[in-house]
């Protein structure tokens, strides 16, 4: 589930590059007698296992540097990782994954009643990244943009209420803040590598350019470092 807040602010960077309904409309996985050419992706070489076959844990209480290196560690070789020590409760958890897998477990038709229109944001559908792949993803989501109540409604008329409240206490991030390293992880040894940005203009860097997003919110001393380097 990709959920995303602040519709208003967000919203411009979507509506400047729609996609095709082709592109939008999950594939009923369930319900295929065999899997279409589309969704047939190339065979690629058996990649050996990684070291551990454990999904490294991020304890969120350790000291911030070390907090720092498990992350990079983690995302260098895995991609993947959990955090401990992060202060949600427990049943919020439980609550917010209940009340997911409730959406998803709805029949196909019931589901494609709130699918995300060609220039929207929110609704259910594919990954938006899905345009820049030769073949469609084995995928199906829901985007939260600000209250889910419109889409939730319109799922469970009479029993919505649930859904809205535990998403709505589990993501929240106010628009006008700069995601970057907090300050003290910064200094002469640990520069900051890339610009402080919103979600908006990362958004708006990520519908561009997709995978390339982040030379363009690169600090601008890297930035000619890199291309430097290249010429």
């Amino acid at each position: 589930m990709s959920i995303i807040v602040n519709k208003s602010s967000i919203s411009e960077s979507f509506k400047t590059n729609p996609i095709p309904t082709t592109q939008i409309l999950p594939l009923d996985l369930h319900n295929l007698l065999s899997l279409p050419d589309s969704h047939t992706w190339p065979t690629s070489p058996v990649q050996p296992p990684p070291p551990s076959a454990t999904i490294p844990v991020v304890d969120l209480g350790r000291p911030p540097h070390a907090v720092a290196s498990a992350v990079r560690k983690a995302s260098d070789e895995w991609g993947v990782f959990q955090v401990t020590n992060h202060g949600i409760p427990t049943t919020l958890l439980r609550e917010a994954e209940f009340e997911a897998r409730r959406l998803f477990a709805l029949p196909a038709e019931e589901k494609l009643a709130v699918v995300r229109s060609p220039d929207g944001i929110d609704g259910y559908g594919l990954a938006r990244i899905s345009r820049f792949f030769a073949k469609q993803m084995w995928y199906e989501g829901f985007t939260i943009m600000g209250s889910p109540v419109r889409h939730a409604s319109h799922l469970w008329p009479n029993d919505y209420a649930n859904f809205c409240v535990s998403m709505a206490y589990f993501y929240g991030t106010p628009q006008e803040v700069k995601i970057s390293p907090p300050m003290k992880l910064v200094d002469v040894d640990h520069p900051l590598l890339y610009q402080p940005v919103t979600w908006k203009e990362y958004l708006d860097a990520k519908g561009k350019y997709f995978n390339r997003a982040l030379e363009f919110i690169k600090c601008e001393a890297l930035f000619i470092a890199d291309r430097c380097r290249q010429l």
